[in-house]
């Protein structure tokens, strides 16, 4: 993604690239184990912050187009972590064809689902990243502003 953004969608692919490319920097390398680390006093596992954080992912891109709902099944580490990432680019694709919200759906504006899941995203990657630190295996330093983050892989969905 180069060049200024230049409509709401936009804005809201480059935040979702970057947000792909934020989350792998913080738990590429990871091992199993770091899926189920416990910093104790009932703080979410990092295999449950991702799941939460797909959860996120599918909330919002149901406010652009219908989503069956339900219950997401807990998964291995890496599991977890590849489902987040498949949601990530399916949703980022969707807003490729167009940055409205569909009819029906629970937010009433785009800020809405700016503030609501899309900000809460962005949280849980700083949440990892400290976990990270806490097990021992803090994350290489990066300057973000300066990185391009890729683009969506080529999958079929």
């Amino acid at each position: 993604m180069s060049g200024d953004p230049e409509s709401a969608g936009d804005i809201l692919r480059c935040y979702l690239a970057g947000l792909a490319f934020r989350f792998r920097h913080v738990t590429d390398g990871t091992s199993a184990e770091f899926g189920d680390i416990d910093a104790g006093n009932g703080v979410r596992v990092p295999r449950e912050i991702v799941r939460h954080m797909t959860g996120l992912v599918l909330l919002a891109h149901d406010q652009f187009e219908e989503k069956a709902g339900g219950v997401l099944q807990p998964l291995a580490w890496q599991e977890e972590r590849e489902r987040f990432i498949d949601a990530v680019w399916t949703f980022y694709r969707v807003t490729e064809t167009g940055d409205r919200l569909r009819p029906g759906r629970r937010m009433a504006s785009l800020a809405q689902v700016w503030h609501g899941p899309l900000t809460d995203l962005m949280t849980h990657v700083g949440q990892l990243a400290t976990l990270r630190r806490l097990a021992g295996d803090p994350v290489e330093p990066i300057r973000y502003w300066q990185a391009e983050p890729p683009g969506p892989p080529d999958i079929e969905h």
